[in-house]
């Protein structure tokens, strides 16, 4: 069975002028997609102001916290990583959002350092790729003949020394009121995908592998963030239907397109108690108008023009994942 034809998407072998632009996948853009897609269709055309999207506390503290947990893991210097945190966070002084209460610098330096602490404790190595440490890569993969492709960029990979099992690791910081932050990320699509540059860090790698979720849990009241790192068992056939559900929301996106329409989910209009940004323009008809100047490439706007250190192809993926 030809491989496109058992994913369900049929594409235009050469694209010509006037259709369709490729569309840049990754996974913060079908998070907002499979959210709501009118939100995805306006995001992609009138992307946040840069240095809003920059400044912004909630984005820039969870970057800091990253960088710095990232160095930590390279050097083993927490010093070194809270400086790297430090150039790493710069929001607006006075933001007017309420959280910077809870994600001003000094606490991005405790959540970094408790990170730190928890990270002493655990079987994980960093591994390391032509002699670098194995953090921050990026990566594409080409999915059809048209130029669609996925991106992303993986945090860091590790080797769990009890297990003998390589991992991916994802940094993140989270205000959830609840003690188990399990179900929030078991599943989560974002470790999973990346996964594949795994099989190019080391060769002859087994079929198991681990998502790594290091976690700095900002509690009410309490200055000084939980650590948690949560791991979780994969395999390839994981991987594959990871893929298989890529390629289902590349085909719907390709519909949506094409049929010129973007549906209107009203549980993204207050998400995380926030009005959506285009509240009261996503319902504009001109946004349903015939689309004119077709953009060469179609997704979120931080991911465009990058130089990525590895470049797949579906084929690969699929045969590595079988």
């Amino acid at each position: 069975m030809n491989l496109r034809t058992k994913f369900g998407l049929d594409v235009v072998e050469e694209p010509g002028p006037g259709e369709r632009p490729r569309f840049r996948l990754s996974h913060s853009a079908l998070d907002i997609f499979n959210r709501c897609e009118r939100k995805y269709q306006l995001i992609c055309w009138i992307p946040q102001e840069p240095e809003l999207a920059q400044y912004n506390v909630d984005l820039s503290f969870g970057k800091g916290v990253g960088a710095g947990f990232q160095k930590y893991m390279e050097t083993g210097d927490l010093d070194e990583a809270l400086f790297t945190t430090l150039l790493a966070y710069h929001p607006y002084i006075e933001h007017p959002d309420t959280k910077q209460n809870r994600k001003y610098l000094e606490r991005a330096f405790f959540a970094v350092e408790a990170l730190a602490n928890k990270w002493d404790t655990l079987p994980y190595k960093l591994m390391y790729f032509d002699g670098k440490p194995a953090v921050e890569l990026t990566f594409k993969v080409i999915l059809n003949d048209y130029g669609d492709y996925y991106c992303g960029h993986m945090d860091a990979a590790v080797w769990n020394e009890d297990k003998n099992l390589p991992g991916v690791v994802e940094v993140k910081t989270t205000g959830m009121n609840r003690d188990d932050l399990t179900p929030l990320y078991k599943y989560s699509p974002q470790a999973l995908g990346y996964s594949m540059i795994l099989d190019v860090i080391q060769a002859d790698l087994p079929n198991n592998f681990e998502t790594v979720y290091t976690v700095a849990h900002l509690i009410r009241g309490n200055e000084w963030p939980d650590a948690k790192v949560i791991p979780f068992n994969k395999t390839k056939l994981d991987r594959l239907n990871w893929l298989m559900a890529l390629m289902g929301d590349l085909n719907t996106m390709i519909k949506c397109w094409e049929n010129n329409f973007w549906p209107q989910r009203f549980q993204e209009c207050l998400a995380y108690n926030r009005a959506c940004q285009y509240i009261d323009t996503c319902n504009l008809a001109s946004w349903n108008e015939a689309q004119e100047d077709t953009p060469e490439e179609f997704g979120l706007d931080y991911n465009a023009n990058k130089e990525w250190q590895f470049n797949f192809n579906l084929d690969e993926v699929y045969e590595k994942a079988t």
